[in-house]
């Protein structure tokens, strides 16, 4: 049995983050950070974006500066051999490790990227773990995949434009989420962000979920609210040698 300290920060997209906030993270002392997508968001997501891959990567390198484990999210978009990609940073000791590309083909607004390939498992920080953004939680057969690679613990860094009736989605996610943890051994992670992107409003319905049953949830009220949140996991596998 080992212990993963997980900060879950529900981060407001359009912000950056604020002295208290990095001294927070800094006493945090957590093996991860998770971000929500889309942070740092852009003024609009068009053709003009890819101009801008150092500066937003810049930001979240910098994040690493004061958090010393591994840092996860939020978006950056990018051109690699003449391909568009919606990439997730993943970072550590101030370090791009490598670009998780997401595998759906999701269109985002006027940009179609391409679906990314290979696998969303990693090792990192002496945690053996998976990472998926956006509708990537949705993809066919992914559950199994992890059980099969007996991975515990998955990390989603997602978001979702605020609706009418959103803590009643919010409550049927909890139920869903619930039931795949449970059936899959899986401790899910979910972080997303509040703000605007393209002039919606994101509501932040973050969440952990364990093979037990969820773990942590929001109120109704806290869908607009910055979080930082700190996660104690249970993990019953080593990693192999």
């Amino acid at each position: 049995m080992s212990s993963v300290k997980v900060l879950l920060f529900q981060k407001n997209i359009n912000t950056d983050l604020t002295k208290d906030q990095k001294q927070n993270i800094s006493k945090a002392r957590a093996d991860f950070l998770i971000l929500p997508r889309f942070f740092p968001a852009p003024a609009k997501i068009n053709s003009e974006i890819f101009d801008l891959e150092k500066k937003y990567l810049d930001r979240i390198l910098e994040i690493s500066e004061y958090h010393k484990g591994v840092v996860l999210g939020g978006s950056i978009f990018r051109k690699e051999n003449g391909k568009v990609y919606e990439s997730l940073p993943i970072v550590q000791d101030v370090n791009l490790v490598d670009y998780y590309n997401l595998r759906s083909g999701e269109e985002v607004y006027s940009l179609k990227p391409e679906k990314g390939e290979g696998d969303s498992i990693y090792i990192l920080h002496g945690v053996r773990f998976a990472i998926v953004s956006g509708k990537d939680f949705e993809l066919d057969g992914l559950f199994q995949h992890l059980s099969d690679e007996s991975i515990e613990l998955l990390f989603h860094s997602s978001d979702r434009n605020l609706e009418p009736n959103d803590f009643a989605i919010y409550k049927d996610d909890l139920i869903k989420v619930s039931e795949i943890s449970k059936k899959y051994n899986l401790n899910i992670v979910r972080c997303e962000g509040t703000g605007f992107l393209e002039g919606k409003e994101k509501s932040g319905r973050s969440y952990y979920s364990s093979p037990t049953g969820i773990k942590w949830k929001l109120g109704e009220s806290e869908n607009k609210s910055e979080i930082l949140k700190n996660l104690n996991i249970s993990l019953s596998k080593k990693i192999p040698l």
